[in-house]
């Protein structure tokens, strides 16, 4: 008898331990289907982000491009294309800019015009006006570097033939020094002129005034000052700088 409940007991454990075998092996099986699908999880949320960091890398090239061509329209909106020099309206712009900004120090300004220019034209013709223009806009930016490198300085095509130049503190002995020098880089480059009546080459007019910037003077009378003194040059011979003291 005791023999028959010894196997009985042996059969109950095999049978325990074939359940525990099984019940290791489906938890084991459900651990594995939960790990592929946490893998497979992953590896979908891997090729979304990869696909959403394309996205933005594209998104920011438009950007970055969108923003380098309004950069560039921005820069053409205040160019003047022929000489490329500041434009009148760039010229307006930055002279208030600076006025705003500039209380009780001085601002030089040089306004300059070739010598009998109309004549030029007709002489050469439009297409050589234009070259001519460029060559004098190159003398102007050649006789600008170096200057008071601590400032910006302007340099704009005004008119047709006029040019200005802002000079943000700068005393006028240093403005006529900068627009004397202005002068004889454009006499040294000998431009052709045979209908000047003072030289046989192209030459410049210019005048300067200084002002210290307050509420009792604006913009316009620095403007209209060295008009003044760009008339006083024109009457005196021309191919000379004059200042409005």
């Amino acid at each position: 008898m005791a023999k028959i409940g010894d196997k009985k007991n042996q059969k109950d454990e095999s049978i325990l331990s074939c359940d525990k075998k099984s019940e290791n092996t489906e938890k084991n099986g459900a651990i594995f289907d939960l790990k592929k699908e946490l893998q497979d999880c992953a590896s979908i949320f891997s090729i979304k982000i990869k696909k959403l960091y394309r996205k933005i890398r594209q998104q920011n090239r438009r950007i970055y491009y969108l923003e380098q061509e309004n950069k560039r329209l921005r820069q053409l909106a205040f160019l003047d294309d022929l000489t490329q020099l500041a434009n009148r309206r760039k010229f307006y712009l930055y002279l208030k800019q600076h006025w705003r900004g500039s209380l009780n120090r001085p601002t030089s300004l040089i306004l300059g015009d070739v010598d009998f220019f109309k004549a030029y034209n007709d002489n050469y013709g439009h297409l050589a006006g234009d070259l001519c223009l460029q060559q004098i806009a190159e003398a102007i930016q050649d006789a600008l570097k170096g200057q008071n490198e601590a400032q910006e300085y302007l340099a704009a095509r005004y008119g047709g033939e006029e040019f200005a130049i802002v000079l943000p503190d700068t005393e006028l002995k240093d403005a006529i020094a900068i627009a004397e020098k202005i002068r004889l880089n454009i006499v040294a480059k000998k431009i052709p002129h045979v209908g000047s009546e003072i030289r046989p080459w192209i030459t410049l007019s210019a005048g300067v005034s200084t002002q210290k910037l307050g509420q009792e003077f604006s913009p316009e009378t620095l403007i209209l000052a060295a008009d003044r003194a760009l008339y006083q040059a024109k009457n005196n011979g021309r191919d000379r700088v004059c200042s409005d003291t």
